[in-house]
């Protein structure tokens, strides 16, 4: 009526819509979490990284089929480990992509993903039938922050903290030798 029909509206009402909600999920909510650990080594000579040691500890709930809930953590952490050594789109200065196939465009292979140890806990949720939760994001999200801060602890004596991904060999080699 507001919209349509706003002269049938009493002359003291201004048409107009307004709407407020609010809702808040007492407790954890319906999502995953889980916690990263990586331990990687720095080559001074060029700057490369190599992941020595990674570990994830996933709580989806109740994992209604783990083989999937497995295959979903690795996946996830392949792709966040992709975004934080691998993946970046790069224009020259007329802004055309300098890697418009993936011959330039580094998508890592199995070669490059290290092996992953990956735990479960099981916090049922109360607000999902079943008791399970999300399961696949948080790799995706947790890998590329787990990678920043293990390179990071590996540049400590250096003084340099790098903030950006993904993390390239140039930086790292420039930490390292103090060029940065």
């Amino acid at each position: 009526m507001a919209h349509l029909r706003a002269h049938l509206l009493p002359k003291d009402v201004d048409p107009g819509l307004r709407a407020t909600a609010a809702f808040d999920v007492a407790g954890d909510g319906t999502f995953s979490n889980a916690t990263h650990g990586v331990v990687v080594e720095l080559d001074r000579g060029t700057g490369g990284i190599e992941i020595l040691r990674y570990v994830c500890v996933e709580d989806c709930g109740v994992a209604i089929h783990p083989q999937v809930v497995e295959g979903q953590c690795r996946g996830g952490i392949a792709q966040g480990i992709a975004g934080a050594l691998f993946e970046q789109v790069v224009y020259d200065d007329s802004g055309q992509p300098l890697c418009p196939s993936f011959m330039e465009y580094k998508v890592p292979t199995a070669a490059e993903i290290p092996d992953i140890a990956i735990y479960h806990l099981e916090t049922p949720c109360a607000f999902t039938e079943s008791g399970a939760k999300g399961a696949g994001e948080g790799g995706t999200i947790g890998a590329p922050a787990a990678v920043l801060n293990a390179v990071n602890d590996a540049l400590r004596g250096t003084g340099v903290e790098l903030d950006d991904t993904p993390i390239t060999r140039e930086s790292v080699y420039r930490a390292l030798e103090g060029l940065a």
